[in-house]
Formats: structure tokens, C-alpha cells, sequence
């Protein structure tokens, strides 16, 4: 779903819940990249990779969820 500015020069991008259930698939694809391709982390991914490793796969897809649909409720009201 896309989102407009006041003035329509900016499009947001905002996913559904249907394009939320995808970070099942997301996941992993960021774990297999973690696991067999060589580069430089961001932050971001420094962050994932270590919740990764201390919660199970079920809690981060859900946590990630979860957390992306308050952000989207905040920002966009729904």
C-alpha cells in the first residue's frame, strides 16, 4: 500500500499485515545471508545477528512483527 505526502511528491511504501507475514520468509533470507555471504555489517545487522543468537527464530519473526506494526499504527493509524 502506498501513502502520499500533503503535496504527493513523496510515496511511503507501508505494508499490509498480508506483507508482514512475509518477514517469515525475510528471516530467512537475512539468517542464509549471514551465514554465506562475505561483507561488512551495519549496525542494523549487527543488532539482528545478535538477537538471533540469544532468542529463538519464532520469538525474532514475531518480536520484528510486532514491532513493525506499532510503527506502522504510530506513524500511519493503522
Amino acid at each position: 500500500q502506498f501513502m502520499y505526502d500533503s503535496d504527493e511528491k513523496i510515496a511511503t511504501n507501508i505494508l499490509t499485515d498480508r506483507g508482514v507475514e512475509l518477514y517469515d520468509i525475510i528471516y530467512q533470507l537475512q539468517y542464509w545471508t549471514l551465514q554465506n555471504v562475505n561483507f561488512t555489517f551495519s549496525e542494523n545487522t549487527k543488532k539482528w545477528k545478535k538477537l538471533s543468537e540469544e532468542l529463538p527464530r519464532e520469538k525474532v519473526i514475531e518480536q520484528y512483527k510486532q514491532s513493525y506494526k506499532e510503527f506502522r499504527k504510530k506513524t500511519f493509524g493503522f
